[in-house]
């Protein structure tokens, strides 16, 4: 997702990431610091990345961290990037000028690894006025942790993007807040109604009008009130795992969802209820969102994990989702 990438922007984000093992992905991709060179081969490995990463569902490059080619996790080995005519204006330069057309809002930090070199850390949003040709005239895509050139179909599936919404759907407890205290009245084996406010997210300048919006819920959780949803069982999530659904039909007369506009899709929340048998130790509990409106679809999986009276959710990119 495009607004829900990592944030870094210091040194000790980076660190973090070797610390918890972030491996690769869709989304995110470490290149050791001889890969950002002022030498045409780099340079347009560079363009062809970025522009991969715009042409499918955004992403980050960072330059300076090794990968351990056999646990796929970053490590601390790199020196970093020396060469002091690389800098943040300098990388920007060369994506606006060899990218076509120009991809908007790409965000390039640099951060002193503290060991005399540089990480640079470039964020690439998903792209809303592509594709973006590479200068090799090639239009990439990202597949299987690698940039691959795209087929006429998919070129012709991202031209679309302008004239078709596309939604995401963020999970939430009360007031957006991805944590919330997990209270109990005496005696009860059931916690406290806990509210998932998911919101709507547009990403296209073309306005939703409709939307419909499956929540899939992890069975060791409960399902106090379904509110505005309805609930069509369980099933499948695409991974193997059975999950309780509910449904949400988001239609005239509200509002249209537009790209400034970040609905909350119901007034009436789900309520889910929490087993007191389960607050001993850790638990990690398995969410699954798919999401359609005309033209676009799209299935995201988010987890939520208990620690204490705690419960905490995780979106897609995130470690605890991503090894499911």
């Amino acid at each position: 997702m495009a607004d829900d990438f990592l944030i870094l922007t210091e040194y000790p984000h980076i660190q973090k990431l070797v610390a918890d093992g972030i491996e690769e992905g869709l989304n995110l991709d470490y290149k050791a610091s001889p890969a950002l060179a002022r030498h045409d081969k780099q340079i347009n490995e560079m363009c062809k990345d970025v522009s991969a990463f715009a042409n499918s569902a955004g992403g980050q490059l960072i330059y300076g961290v090794e990968e351990d080619k056999a646990t796929r996790k970053p490590t601390e080995n790199d020196p970093g990037v020396t060469d002091l005519k690389i800098t943040r204006e300098w990388i920007e330069q060369i994506l606006n000028s060899r990218v076509q057309p120009r991809i908007s809002n790409i965000r390039t930090a640099q951060l002193d690894n503290q060991r005399g070199g540089s990480i640079f850390v470039v964020t690439v949003p998903a792209s809303q006025t592509g594709p973006h040709q590479a200068p090799d005239k090639r239009y990439y895509k990202r597949f299987d942790l690698r940039s691959v050139a795209m087929e006429d179909y998919e070129i012709k599936d991202v031209m679309r993007r302008a004239t078709t919404p596309n939604l995401q759907i963020r999970l939430g407890f009360t007031d957006r807040k991805l944590s919330v205290r997990i209270e109990f009245d005496r005696d009860a084996e059931t916690s406290r109604p806990i509210e998932l406010r998911p919101t709507a997210v547009n990403l296209s300048r073309q306005p939703a009008e409709y939307a419909m919006v499956d929540i899939g819920i992890d069975l060791g959780l409960k399902i106090l009130r379904f509110g505005d949803y309805s609930t069509i069982g369980r099933r499948d999530d695409g991974r193997g795992i059975q999950l309780q659904w509910a449904r949400f039909a988001y239609q005239p007369p509200r509002m249209p969802i537009f790209k400034e506009f970040s609905p909350g899709l119901a007034t009436i929340p789900l309520e889910l209820g929490f087993p007191s048998h389960l607050l001993v130790g850790e638990k990690l509990f398995d969410f699954a969102v798919i999401v359609a409106t005309p033209g676009f679809q799209e299935r995201t999986y988010w987890a939520a994990h208990s620690r204490g009276s705690t419960l905490t959710l995780y979106p897609p990119e995130h470690q605890f989702t991503q090894t499911r």
